[in-house]
């Protein structure tokens, strides 16, 4: 249910041009993120080991979007990235936890007559996991284990609107995201803790984002 959920925010995103008419401006933006993520089944692999846990990392992304009298809606991408590892001279090890996250937003504004306003905004989504972890033996070879899972994504937010230019302005957002995989698989089977309960891949954590955004 998740995907087609997704989908039909997204078509109703693409579709406003035809209602809004000339009180729509259409526009498309990227940007950058910073992450912080919860991560606790992951990290407790890491209890007692050299390996730092994975607390936070970088977002890369993309979006479409369309600017109303009072309300911004828009479609998103981020490539999420987030790892850790450690070597020595026996062999190394890596956790490398991306994930991809497609969201579909809606921000209210509040009234402003400068260059620069403010919203709070909110999301849904759905976020898939690119998860792998690496091992290499020296002298033996190296060895990878892709990890499967996927869950729906939410997302509540301050934004902003600053307006650098005639159709140029930056849109910073701060905020807080909800993101847990609660089923993890490997070669089609799932993943359990050792207490017997089932491994989580959580993404959840501060957002931090800031686009570029371009009105067509």
């Amino acid at each position: 249910m998740r995907r087609p959920l997704l989908l039909a925010a997204v078509l109703a995103v693409l579709a406003l041009p035809a209602v809004a008419g000339a009180q729509s401006v259409p526009w498309i933006a990227a940007g950058v993120g910073f992450h912080t993520y919860d991560m606790s089944d992951v990290n407790d692999l890491l209890v007692g080991t050299p390996i730092d846990k994975i607390t936070k990392g970088f977002g890369f992304g993309a979006g479409v979007g369309m600017d109303l009298p009072k309300v911004t809606l828009a479609a998103t991408y981020e490539r999420l990235t987030g790892s850790t590892d450690y070597s020595d001279p026996t062999g190394s090890i890596k956790f490398d936890m991306p994930a991809n996250l497609f969201m579909a937003q809606a921000i209210y504004r509040f009234p402003s007559t400068g260059k620069f306003s403010m919203g709070i905004g909110g999301g849904i989504g759905y976020l898939s996991t690119g998860a792998e972890i690496s091992l290499t033996l020296t002298g033996i070879g190296s060895d990878s284990t892709p990890l499967e899972g996927s869950s729906a994504a939410y997302a509540a937010f301050l934004a902003g609107d600053w307006k650098v230019g005639q159709k140029v302005s930056l849109m910073p957002m701060l905020g807080y995201r909800y993101a847990k995989i609660s089923e993890v698989k490997s070669d089609g089977e799932v993943i359990y803790n050792s207490d017997g309960s089932k491994f989580e891949i959580d993404y959840s954590g501060l957002k931090a984002n800031l686009m570029l955004k371009l009105s067509l």
